[in-house]
């Protein structure tokens, strides 16, 4: 009985598309109102830039980045609610530390505020005052003067989460550091196990350091960590599923330590500055994370790891418009030398290709 239906590849149906299709028209100039249903030739660019002001892309609350860092959801960050920036009105408030103001998408940014975060990561304690459950970066969530309305929108979800998110269609990249127990190598043995059907672009972000992050001047004086089975160290730990997490349990796994001998193995975290607004806060006396986050709370870092961070992404999405900047970005020298900058970070190989095309493991 013949098939009902042929399956071929998308590019062998691109393929069979554009072979029937002419040669393209020659390009011709018309006046604006009779350019209705037509398509442009080459691409217009506006001499004014747009925006005119830095607005948000998301409802939530104009901030200062750094007053939301090692927020998480056992240590929220508090905020005091100044006021709210109206859609169409310029700003009439300023931001000042440990502030807040509400914007709904498209608002402009008012001064002070150099990020917003979103409503979905904040908790209302009274009319006054906000939780904020997730940091946010500097730019996070906030249009620039001249930017175009592509923006890059991410989420802490841990390495693994990510490539599930991958599977299910819903990211155009996700960011992996998973070490393989068996083989010891990192994300390829995970991306062909979750993504056995997908075709993938492997490309290197950066080697990055690992290591306990401490209170200011190392009190317990650890070390290493064989340190953390020791009775007075309370350690804080990344949630299951993180690179972090992973690349810990094959280390304690290869020390012979068994998990139950150190005192908050099971506490969980869900990013390194989580991490390490517990070491700061007292809760913890160690946790495993990257100097970064350890700089960013003055605490103290020793490293002892070093792992390779990738970008994992789907052949559909490479280098098309959409991923396309932020690829640039990433090869640029400039880049390199800003990561590099922040310590803890080896970009010799950033914008390297892992990987690239059909089965990961080839």
């Amino acid at each position: 009985m013949a098939e009902l239906f042929q399956v071929v590849t998308p590019a062998e149906a691109l393929q069979r598309l554009f072979s029937h299709l002419g040669d393209p028209l020659p390009p011709e100039d018309v006046p604006v109102r009779e350019s209705l249903g037509r398509v442009l030739a080459a691409d217009v660019s506006s001499p004014i830039e747009l925006p005119t002001f830095p607005r948000s892309n998301m409802d939530g609350y104009a901030v200062r980045a750094q007053d939301t860092f090692g927020a998480s959801d056992g240590l929220p960050a508090y905020l005091k609610v100044s006021g709210e920036v109206p859609m169409g009105r310029a700003p009439a408030i300023r931001v000042r530390p440990g502030e807040a103001v509400r914007v709904a998408t498209g608002a402009m940014i008012p001064d002070g505020a150099d990020a917003v975060v979103i409503v979905e990561q904040t908790q209302e304690v009274d009319p006054t005052t906000i939780e904020v459950y997730r940091p946010v970066a500097s730019g996070g969530n906030v249009v620039q003067i001249g930017e175009s309305d592509l923006y890059l929108a991410s989420t802490n979800a841990g390495s693994l989460a990510g490539l599930l998110a991958l599977k299910r269609g819903e990211a155009h990249m996700a960011g992996s550091h998973l070490l393989d127990e068996e083989t010891g190598e990192y994300n390829l043995p995970h991306v062909r196990r979750l993504l056995p059907d997908e075709k993938v672009v492997v490309l290197t972000l950066v080697h990055r350091e690992q290591g306990p992050i401490l209170p200011t001047g190392n009190p317990k004086g650890i070390t290493s960590l064989a340190d953390l089975t020791r009775q007075d160290v309370v350690f804080v730990n990344r949630q299951k599923g993180a690179g972090t997490r992973m690349l810990l349990d094959y280390k304690v796994k290869e020390l012979g330590v068994d998990p139950a001998d150190i005192a908050g193995y099971d506490r969980e975290e869900y990013t390194h500055l989580a991490v390490a607004a517990a070491v700061k806060a007292g809760v913890a006396d160690v946790g495993l994370g990257i100097l970064g986050a350890a700089r960013a709370l003055g605490l103290d870092f020793v490293p002892l790891l070093k792992e390779r961070y990738d970008l994992i992404i789907p052949e559909v999405h490479y280098g098309n418009r959409l991923l396309g900047p932020l690829l640039d970005l990433v090869r640029s020298e400039a880049f390199k030398t800003e990561v590099a900058g922040l310590g803890g970070y080896d970009t010799s190989e950033t914008g390297r290709l892992v990987h690239s095309r059909g089965d990961p493991s080839r």
